[in-house]
């Protein structure tokens, strides 16, 4: 009710005042007192924040509340601190703007806080205080600023009982900020020897994640160097120095996911990463759902432009990872692509993965789940192909190349009963051809093979794929855009028949002729209505 009396007309907003003024403290238990004291505290602070606002109250009725607040003020500092310690720190800012300052001012509430708790009641009482607030871990934050080593003592004698989250993030907090403010030499007067692997793995893994603790990793734990490296929660942004260290133990230890992560944060920082590591990284991956999809594609990307990358793994690299080199993403399957159009043995294996032989019977054939998969994958490959046969990896185009590549292709598919459907995948790549040297739209040895009377299958998915090519639009229901486009194919129609290539004319026109008629219809109905 208290966040929703700005809405109450004056003389309710008054009656509620008194009603609450009227309510017997002293008999409302410690823990509703500070419900009642830091939701008004809370409400009181939005509303003189943001004064400027229409909603906000005037003043005269924000100093009656300042006096309600005071009747519900805690006793307990752990309830009277509760508040300094939630989880949306601006919303404890007591003004608009400077926020540099306000943060620093809240820091120092907090300590003040935690100070007074202690005095008060004891390190005891930081624990129990610690499940009362929302973020324990500004607890330990606080905590940690205060020099007294009673304080270390105890937290490390927290950290190998507790089970309690909240507690953990408490401890979490102290051990990484008071090994920050002192350095790892703070390490020394702790006595470790005693601890069993599980506990140094779990005081490690707090710790700042950079090459100093990693030197420590090997001085506590030795042999079992590997329990750390296998759970450490990776925070790669830490490190200073470069990160081949950590990458190289990722991956010993199985962690290539991990690995990932980390390559791409020296490529985000701009500093050169290990090539053998990257591809060892993205080749040992086993989840890629798990993985950051943005991450792979700049590792992908970085290894397409680095010379000392070999072709054939960039390719197994871009194959293992096709589901996110797709239409939609930047980077794409280009070394994978680059082997379809110079290997013509290799698009024809390819076809016959994922399209059934005309030899066939008719009865279904056992397929294993590898090769369910597989042919999915090829299958992803064909359908966003968007080079063509005889581009190198440059796109540059060579109808010599071309022409070989075809001719090996027609031989292969039609020995394995794929001809014509090899014949409709590459009809539906052509619509990718450059402009001829002449001027004319379309390469001229790729129009005259599309020409050729017993190319019908490539030359009808080519004109079908002119069609689809123009991807997702905006229905223009004047008809405008259509027979606009219309004209643009009948231009097109013209132009190869008058260099010869009449069946690819009628193709063409048969393109200009369905937009034609779309068109027609949108503005036959936009102005019907």
């Amino acid at each position: 009710l208290i966040n929703h009396i700005d809405h109450l007309p004056e003389e309710s907003f008054f009656l509620f005042i008194e009603n609450l003024k009227k309510l017997k403290v002293d008999e409302i238990a410690e823990d509703t007192k500070e419900i009642i004291w830091s939701t008004l505290k809370q409400f009181i602070r939005r509303h003189r924040r943001f004064s400027d606002t229409w909603w906000s109250l005037d003043e005269d009725k924000l100093l009656q509340l300042d006096e309600v607040v005071k009747i519900f003020l805690p006793t307990d500092p752990l309830y009277l601190y509760k508040l300094l310690f939630g989880n949306r720190d601006h919303d404890l800012y007591e003004e608009s703007g400077d926020w540099e300052r306000q943060r620093k001012k809240l820091e120092e509430d907090r300590k003040n806080a935690i100070q007074e708790i202690l005095k008060s009641s004891g390190l005891d009482s930081i624990v129990t205080f610690t499940q009362l607030v929302e973020d324990s871990y500004q607890v330990g934050v606080s905590l940690s600023s205060i020099e007294d080593q009673t304080i270390d003592s105890f937290i490390l004698d927290l950290l190998k009982k507790s089970e309690n989250k909240k507690e953990y993030l408490m401890i979490k907090a102290y051990v990484f900020n008071r090994s920050k403010s002192l350095g790892l030499s703070w390490l020394e007067t702790i006595d470790h020897l005693s601890w069993s692997t599980e506990l140094k793995v779990k005081f490690l893994s707090i710790l700042p994640f950079n090459a100093e603790t990693w030197i420590k990793v090997n001085e506590w734990m030795q042999d079992d160097s590997n329990q750390y490296w296998l759970n450490v929660d990776v925070q790669p942004y830490q490190v200073e120095a470069d990160l081949d260290v950590a990458i190289s133990n990722l991956l010993e230890f199985g962690r290539p996911e991990v690995a990932i992560d980390c390559l791409y944060t020296q490529i985000h920082l701009r500093k050169p990463i290990n090539v053998k590591f990257c591809t060892q990284a993205l080749l040992e991956a086993s989840r890629v759902e798990k993985l950051n999809v943005y991450h792979v594609q700049e590792l992908i990307e970085y290894l397409q432009n680095d010379l000392s990358v070999e072709s054939d793994i960039l390719a197994s690299i871009e194959y293992k990872f096709l589901t996110l080199l797709d239409s939609n993403s930047t980077v794409k399957p280009k070394f994978l692509e680059n082997k379809i159009n110079n290997e013509a043995r290799f698009f024809s294996e390819i076809i016959t993965k994922v399209y059934r032989s005309d030899k066939e019977e008719t009865k279904e054939v056992e397929l294993t789940e590898n090769d369910k998969a597989q042919a999915r994958q090829f299958e992803r490959l064909l359908r966003n192909w968007s080079t063509i046969p005889g581009q190198d990896i440059d796109l540059n185009f060579d109808s010599e190349k071309f022409k070989s590549w075809f001719k090996e292709v027609q031989s292969l598919t039609k020995e394995s009963g794929h001809l014509n459907v090899a014949m409709r995948v590459i009809g539906r790549v052509l619509v990718n051809s450059p402009i001829d040297k002449s001027g004319l739209w379309i390469d001229k040895d790729i129009a005259q093979l599309l020409n050729e009377k017993n190319n019908l299958e490539m030359r009808s998915a080519f004109g079908s794929s002119l069609i689809t090519s123009r991807g997702p639009y905006w229905v223009d229901q004047t008809g405008e855009a259509d027979l606009k486009l219309s004209e643009e194919f009948f231009s097109k129609a013209d132009a190869v028949e008058n260099e010869g290539f009449a069946r690819l004319a009628i193709e063409v026109r048969n393109v200009a002729m369905y937009y034609k008629k779309e068109g027609e219809r949108l503005k036959h109905s936009s102005q019907e209505e």
